[in-house]
């Protein structure tokens, strides 16, 4: 019995740091959007981003057992350019991501997720 309240134990800290290290897979590094994903780098220039939205779940999960509750919840993010290209990127803090557009960029359009 205590050996398995000792593995659940390290279980939950072994998530919880898998989590903390993958808290985002953005940054912006000298007025530069930087996203990467698992096979790919993305860079938009702030002074091209003209609007981004944060895109909802369409559909549920049918399982009982959902991986993603206990692994980081990636959101999806479509960011618009003046030269007309968009991008479609997953997030794991899509948040943090706009309000840091929003500092940088305050022209910069946010529009209210769309579902």
């Amino acid at each position: 019995m205590g050996l398995l309240l000792f593995s659940a134990g390290v279980l939950v800290l072994l998530i919880h740091v898998y989590r903390k290290n993958r808290s985002s897979n953005y940054k912006i590094d000298n007025g530069t959007l930087i996203v990467n994903n698992n096979f790919n780098q993305v860079k938009i220039p702030l002074t091209e981003i003209v609007e981004v939205i944060k895109i909802g779940k369409t559909t549920k999960q049918p399982y009982w057992f959902n991986v993603e509750k206990f692994s980081s919840k990636e959101d999806n993010v479509a960011v618009f350019t003046r030269s007309n290209v968009s991008y479609l990127l997953k997030m794991r803090s899509a948040k943090a991501l706009i309000r840091e557009l929003k500092e940088q960029n305050p022209q910069v359009h946010i529009k209210a997720k769309v579902i």
